[in-house]
């Protein structure tokens, strides 16, 4: 497994303390990159490529998922033309969390890149 380098991630890993979570963060990254390029290889020059995801926290760390997406493909041919924030207004679908994130995510965020 190649491991994903972009800025934010290296600032994101720099934060973290286990080495468990760090490969955890690795693989997670590693996997998804591999599945959006794959689905990416059909999107046309001036096409669009729309990713929505949240920030998870991991140690208490902010996970950008959108940015880290972002930089990534800005690399490959992409350009981000916006993101959009969506305030999570209703969080009852897990209540009583007991982990280190109980109030969960805030928002979640779609991601526009154009190729170009």
């Amino acid at each position: 497994m190649t491991r994903i380098s972009t800025p934010t991630l290296e600032h994101i890993r720099e934060a973290i303390h286990r080495q468990d979570l760090i490969a955890l963060l690795d693989s997670y990254f590693y996997y998804t990159l591999l599945s959006l390029e794959n689905a990416a290889k059909t999107v046309a020059s001036d096409g669009r490529l729309c990713v929505f995801v949240g920030n998870p926290k991991i140690e208490g760390v902010e996970v950008v998922i959108w940015q880290v997406i972002a930089e990534y493909f800005q690399e490959r041919g992409y350009e981000i033309e916006n993101v959009y924030e969506d305030k999570i207004k209703n969080r009852q679908l897990f209540r009583n969390r007991k982990n280190n994130n109980p109030e969960g995510m805030k928002s979640e965020f779609l991601l526009v890149m154009k190729k170009y």
